[in-house]
């Protein structure tokens, strides 16, 4: 009874449907599809009521629903006009076009109920959106900035999603499909193009709302490795424009700190707009060490040295500018044993708000000098701007200099410090020794009747950076008889060991008195007190009786005398004649008239051009020890292994170094030791390789 009561059912339907459909034209009124299918739909859910005792509706309604889609397919200008209406009505809205959404929504609802939607509909509407985009994409990227181009591609997705929303005709389903086209068409083709634009200027100037959107868009497309890439090259590229701007050497000063404030911002997008992405810091870091150690590998190792000695003298200009009280006279200095003044107490002394920034500065440059390649030139160099702040009192705090020498040793080991922290041990040895020559009978005659402070600094020539000596120098007699004395109290102390004075690292404190009883205190190096205590006796001297009185070698007494006259500022001595060079008949006269604002003077010891040249002779000694220890390690590995072939010779040497070196290096190292018949080559004629053997 059921079986022939649903046979005579679908025919009924059957011959509706053919009826309904037949009254339509070939190209409907879309209203009237509509309403032929709403006014069938809801038929079809009537009847369901009447036939579920004797048939599930679900089936019922199926085989209804079957039954409209093959009459519709017979008759294709139907679905097709729907389908392509729809798609018209899309590309209205695209365009800005307003339309009453209800029709649509129907026509959407019928095409979905009959599988038209998924078949039809849908593909044909990513079709149609991907051509649109791609043509759009071409427009805007030749009309927007990257940033104006970003704004503008959110905002399309922004308006595609309302097709597929409650105020929409399109299938909730449709969304990410749809989303996927656009962005693919928007972004994912055009990725490497759209960062050789302005990608470089929104890292530069840190635009971090326009790099989020970004790495959103190139996350949502699987184009991060590119977006990374690029990240890398612009980071190169930056770096490199604040690390070449200036080779001059005050200009230079900034360098450091410009690279620092640039680490931090990067890092501040890193964070904020990457998310913190490993494969975007570990882009980060390369490029850091790529420019960093780019060109001359030295430069920044150099430069990073200066800022940190300008971090660590802090404001000791300040506190010796108001200083007021009355200091010491001249001490001595040398290479294995150096004489200075005590420290001014309140220059140890920080305010807790300083010292927090001073140490923050220091980590800062701590994160520069993990990149940079040229460690040991850097070592070399921070040990002899070290040594400088410590003797001659320039440190702002003993305190951050230790904090620093810390920072270093966690970064490369105890090795690498081990020198710095000697040069700590000696200064406090010092103060033991100097406090037991005060008490000993070899002082007390000398100093007691010495119109000056005398302090000495005992260092170990190991640890030091070497400093000429003082041999056959003619001292004045207030510190000669001082230094005498005690060079006599510590041979006596320390039998088998020999005391050497040095040049450069001694510094004194002189009283002057100038014309209109105008008093000063001169803070100069002992080469320029010795230079300076000659003028008590005379007005004008020679270049040329100037050492023959000291015996101060020509070279170092030229610059000394340079030191004094030339200076903007601070002229201790009018040199009569013009120009820099100074020569051995060139005359100097006492500066009577002399007066500065400052009642402590300090009067400079060392050149912008002295310094480079200080420099490059570290660099010299770096470069002759870094010889001596690439032949170490090529010995050590032959020793080892007895044979190998030269490129794994050359792997394990770049391997077993911690600097950086050019292979050309290496095989320069390889054929000295094969002079010096350390190493013997082989060479295999028929592959044309050469191998070498360990001669024992």
């Amino acid at each position: 009874m059921g079986e022939e009561l649903s046979r005579r059912f679908m025919a009924v339907v059957k011959t509706e449907l053919a009826s309904s459909l037949s009254l339509l034209s070939d190209v409907p009124k879309l209203h009237d599809l509509a309403a032929c299918w709403l006014r069938h739909s809801d038929a079809f859910s009537e009847l369901q009521e009447l036939f579920v005792p004797l048939q599930p509706a679900s089936t019922l309604r199926a085989c209804c629903m079957a039954e409209f889609r093959r009459q519709l397919l017979e008759r294709p200008s139907l679905p097709s006009a729907a389908v392509s209406w729809v798609l018209q009505l899309a590309d209205g809205t695209r365009c800005g076009e307003g339309c009453e959404p209800e029709l649509p929504r129907r026509l959407v609802r019928l095409l979905g109920e009959l599988d038209f939607y998924k078949s039809e509909l849908e593909p044909g509407f990513l079709a149609r959106t991907a051509e649109h985009y791609r043509h759009e994409s071409q427009r805007l990227r030749q009309s927007h900035s990257l940033t104006s181009y970003l704004l503008r591609c959110e905002q399309i997705l922004a308006k595609e999603q309302l097709l597929t929303s409650e105020g929409g005709f399109l299938e909730p389903q449709t969304l990410e499909p749809l989303l996927s086209v656009v962005r693919s068409e928007l972004i994912g083709r055009h990725a490497a193009e759209l960062l050789s634009r302005d990608f470089v200027e929104l890292v530069g100037n840190h635009q971090t709302d326009d790099l989020t959107r970004l790495h959103r868009f190139y996350e949502q497309v699987d184009a991060l490795p590119i977006l990374s890439s690029a990240w890398g090259k612009a980071v190169m590229q930056l770096g490199s424009r604040i690390l070449d701007s200036s080779d001059h050497h005050e200009e230079s000063r900034s360098i450091i700190p410009d690279l620092i404030h640039l680490q931090i911002r990067l890092r501040e997008v890193l964070d904020v707009a990457f998310h913190g992405s490993s494969s975007f810091a570990v882009a980060l870091k390369d490029a850091f060490e790529g420019f960093l150690n780019a060109g001359s590998k030295n430069k920044t190792a150099k430069l990073l040295a200066r800022h940190l000695d300008t971090l660590l003298k802090g404001d000791v200009a300040r506190l010796s500018s108001t200083s007021s009280q009355p200091a010491s006279s001249m001490p001595a200095s040398a290479a294995s044993l150096v004489f200075s003044t005590p420290p001014p107490e309140s220059t140890d002394v920080l305010s807790s708000q300083t010292g927090e920034q001073l140490e923050a500065n220091i980590r800062h440059a701590m994160e520069i000098f993990r990149h940079i390649a040229g460690k040991d030139v850097f070592e070399a160099l921070f040990r002899q701007h070290l040594a400088r702040r410590l003797l001659l009192q320039h440190s702002s705090s003993v305190d951050l200099e230790l904090y620093t020498v810390q920072l270093l040793r966690e970064e490369c080991g105890g090795s690498y410090t081990h020198k710095m922290e000697g040069m700590f041990k000696d200064l406090d040895l010092s103060k033991t020794v100097m406090d037991a020559f005060v008490r000993s009978e070899n002082s007390s005659g000398v100093l007691a009747s010495r119109p000056s402070n005398f302090t000495a600094s005992v260092l170990t020539a190991g640890l030091w950076p070497s400093q000429p000596v003082s041999a056959g120098t003619t001292w004045p007699t207030s510190p000669s008889r001082s230094m005498d004395a005690f060079q006599k109290f510590y041979v006596t102390q320390h039998s088998g060991r020999s005391l050497r004075w040095c040049l450069g690292w001694g510094q004194c404190i002189l009283r002057a008195c100038y014309e209109g009883a105008i008093r000063k205190e001169l803070v100069v190096s002992q080469l320029q007190a010795t230079v300076l205590l000659l003028f008590n006796e005379a007005d004008v001297l020679s270049c040329e009786e100037i050492r023959s009185a000291t015996q101060i070698p020509l070279h170092d007494l030229q610059r000394t005398l340079q030191s004094l006259s030339l200076h903007k500022t601070v002229k201790l001595l009018l040199k009569q004649s013009t120009g820099r060079m100074v020569a051995g008949t060139d005359t100097f006269e006492y500066n009577a008239s002399f007066n500065n604002k400052l009642y402590r003077v300090f009067v400079s010891q060392i050149s912008p051009k002295e310094q480079v040249e200080e420099e490059s002779r570290v660099e010299r000694k770096v470069a002759e020890d870094r010889q001596h220890e690439i032949d170490a390690r090529i010995v050590r590995l032959m020793k080892a292994k007895r044979h190998l072939e030269h490129q794994q010779l050359l792997t394990a040497v770049f391997a077993a170094l911690h600097f950086p070196v050019e292979g050309s290096d290496v095989e320069r190292r390889i054929e000295a030791l094969i002079e010096r018949e350390f190493l013997e080559r082989k060479v295999d004629d028929v592959m044309g390789s050469s191998s070498y053997t360990y001669l024992a």
